[in-house]
């Protein structure tokens, strides 16, 4: 028999990896202070400023967010690792990615200030050893990690501390929305995983109902095209559903996944105020409130969310955009790139890409739409 690692594991492990430190990338007339602090917790951590010419700033600050239990600075996934079980490739070419550093770089050349920070501390003896590992520590304790660094970026000099925009990806996402407060003037959230109160795994819900759809899929390509979805009731095992093809296909890619379907069903029993039981395998997260509650308790702020389209945790998404519109939440933008990963990138064999420039594209326009000039106090 073939040892095989689980598809599980894989993305456990891409959600937290971080590689050995890489030589800074030129910044341009992006100016870098690299810096270090103390967390609550008596951790030392690396930080760094993006520090556009003065004449370039637009009075915004940007606090990025790495996903997973944590990541590096740069949100680093290492082309190859050394695991248990050997060598693991991580990445399509075998080069590490640092989406956080894309991303970072993107926002400063718009004259954000932007402020990087390491989630894994410096005497971290287990990522020392591989860059790929760090030494878990509980969720809630990512969370205060994650304000701490917010409450040190309102220490700097260069950064108002009123005109502070958080950015996170999947879990960073979800500690985006925990952090903020009444001076927050807007979240970003990219792959944002448990943002609604859906008490199941979104890729359990997509696997469920592929699975229901089965007998109309007949080119067996896990997807429902216009001609499949018209032929649902000529077959007796697959569902009826009220909803038309084009309300459920949310990334527009004129095909539906696992997740579009089961939004379909989710959205028909939102609920928009009172929490859904979590089961047993999230109870890790107690102590930490869901995102969403953030989200209705700060409605004035601004809040912009991507989600690949072929990744099950978009299933977040139309559920949020309903729960914003029912309670009145202006301005919350949801957006998809079809055929992209969690990480926004092209996937393939449970091995990612970098971030698409088409996202870092979206996501800089609509900040600099938003926030074309410093907001008024």
């Amino acid at each position: 028999m073939t040892n095989t690692i689980p598809h599980s594991f894989i993305r456990v492990l891409i959600a937290c990896v971080c590689a050995a430190a890489l030589p800074p990338l030129a910044m341009g007339d992006v100016q870098t202070r690299p810096f270090e602090f103390e967390s609550s917790h008596g951790t030392m951590h690396d930080a760094q400023l993006l520090l556009p010419a003065e004449d370039d700033r637009n009075g915004f600050a940007i606090l990025m967010l790495g996903g997973g239990s944590l990541t590096d600075m740069h949100w680093t996934i290492p082309g190859v690792a050394e695991t248990a079980n050997g060598p693991l490739q991580f990445t399509i070419d075998g080069e590490p990615t640092r989406d956080g550093e894309t991303l970072a770089r993107a926002f400063a050349d718009a004259g954000f200030i932007v402020m990087q920070w390491s989630g894994i501390h410096q005497d971290d003896e287990r990522h020392k050893a591989n860059p790929a590992m760090l030494t878990p520590i509980p969720y809630p304790d990512t969370v205060t990690l994650a304000r701490d660094a917010l409450t040190i970026m309102r220490e700097q000099d260069e950064v108002d501390a009123n005109n502070i925009i958080l950015v996170g990806h999947s879990l960073g996402a979800t500690r985006a929305c925990q952090i903020m407060d009444e001076d927050i003037k807007g979240v970003v959230m990219i792959s944002g995983a448990y943002i609604a109160r859906i008490g199941v795994r979104p890729s359990d819900v997509s696997d469920a109902m592929l699975q229901r759809w089965a007998a109309v899929d007949s080119n067996n390509d896990s997807h429902i095209d216009p001609d499949e979805f018209a032929a649902r009731n000529e077959h007796g095992s697959a569902p009826t559903t009220n909803a038309s093809f084009d309300m459920l296909d949310f990334d527009g890619d004129g095909q539906l996944s696992g997740w579009e379907l089961g939004a379909g069903e989710v959205l028909g029993s939102i609920v928009p105020v009172g929490p859904i039981p979590l089961p047993e395998q999230m109870e890790f997260r107690e102590g930490a409130r869901w995102a969403i509650d953030m989200l209705l308790e700060h409605r004035e702020t601004p809040v912009f969310a991507i989600y690949g389209g072929a990744d099950p945790i978009a299933l977040h998404g139309p559920v949020v955009a309903e729960i914003t519109r029912l309670v009145g939440r202006p301005d919350t933008s949801i957006e998809y790139a079809p055929e992209l990963g969690h990480h926004l990138s092209i996937e393939q064999d449970d091995k990612v890409g970098p971030i698409d420039q088409d996202v870092v594209e979206r996501i800089v326009t609509w900040l600099t739409a938003t926030y074309a000039t410093p907001a008024d106090d």
